[in-house]
């Protein structure tokens, strides 16, 4: 059966009537696509559904518009057309820009978007699966990977989209979702994504951690190896320097004068010009009180 019309069928699905067809129209010409074929069908069948045993509903048209001119596109980018509410003011949404379209996403209230579908049509097959269980769509989407199982395999479409998503300057979140679409054949990818900022280390290495390739594994232990070296030297130059230097905590939280400087954060700009002499003096400045931010050359200006 397909997947809307056993969507339809389920208890404690209410629908309403199908959606003007001149609001699908409008949401198409707001997001400046083709809406995917699947969600087209769904709203010339209903204006949006309630889903009462999980409480949640699907969004119709009329409702993607109001969203739109509350401040969706300001809030969360106009990247992401929103098609689910959890009621607990989290979001599926389709991604309609390339290369992520049309996969679906979490959008968060408190959090950044990640990719958990690879689209609408998988998106309402976990919907489906979650009705029948009668597990609260909340926490079903906070708990999820989706069909992106940190160990699982990506497809040639997923991949292709994550070496797309690696050339660009990762300023809106591209490498922490290609970093959700490589799998452990793409060595090299992983290797790029833990040379940038530490938020998209954070994430690699979380990822990276729940993978069993012994590939994987071995760039783990070698990041792992770099990052020890790393410190010990910020150890030294910090002692050097008169700086109390005490215990190193998980490995990447270091205790100065009684203060915790959190390496992470330097460790992706070590190679600049200077940077031990000027991450040292960030540190000094930090654990004193001063705003490190109005030294001239301080660690983070170029």
């Amino acid at each position: 059966m397909d997947v809307l019309d056993e969507l339809l069928a389920l208890d404690g699905v209410r629908a309403t009537a199908p959606a003007p067809p001149s609001q699908v129209s409008e949401v198409a010409r707001w997001a400046g696509v083709s809406l995917p074929e699947l969600l087209v069908r769904l709203w010339r069948r209903t204006d949006g559904l309630t889903l009462k045993p999980i409480d949640a509903h699907i969004v119709g048209p009329g409702e993607v518009l109001e969203l739109a001119r509350a401040g969706w596109g300001e809030r969360v980018g106009r990247d992401f057309l929103p098609i689910v509410d959890d009621h607990q003011s989290n979001y599926c949404a389709v991604v309609i820009e390339p290369p992520l379209a049309f996969r679906v996403a979490h959008v968060p209230h408190d959090d950044a978007p990640r990719l958990l579908y690879t689209g609408v049509a998988s998106c309402l097959r976990a919907i489906v699966d979650g009705m029948r269980s009668r597990r609260p769509l909340d926490r079903m989407l906070h708990e999820s990977h989706g069909d992106f199982a940190p160990d699982g395999p990506r497809s040639p479409e997923d991949q292709a989209a994550a070496r797309a998503l690696l050339a660009t300057d990762g300023t809106h979140r591209e490498w922490n979702h290609a970093a959700g679409l490589l799998d452990g054949s793409d060595i090299d990818g992983f290797t790029r994504l833990l040379e940038t900022d530490h938020f998209v280390r954070r994430d690699v290495l979380a990822r990276l951690r729940q993978m069993t390739s012994p590939a994987v594994q071995g760039l783990l232990r070698r990041d792992q190896e770099q990052f020890a070296r790393f410190a010990d030297l910020v150890v030294a130059a910090a002692r050097t320097a008169g700086l109390r230097v005490g215990a190193l905590r998980e490995q990447h939280v270091l205790e100065v004068n009684g203060h915790w400087i959190e390496l992470e954060t330097f460790y992706h700009r070590r190679g600049i010009r200077d940077a031990l002499p000027r991450m040292i003096a960030w540190i000094d400045d930090l654990v004193a009180g001063r705003d490190p931010h109005q030294r001239p050359g301080h660690f983070h200006e170029d």
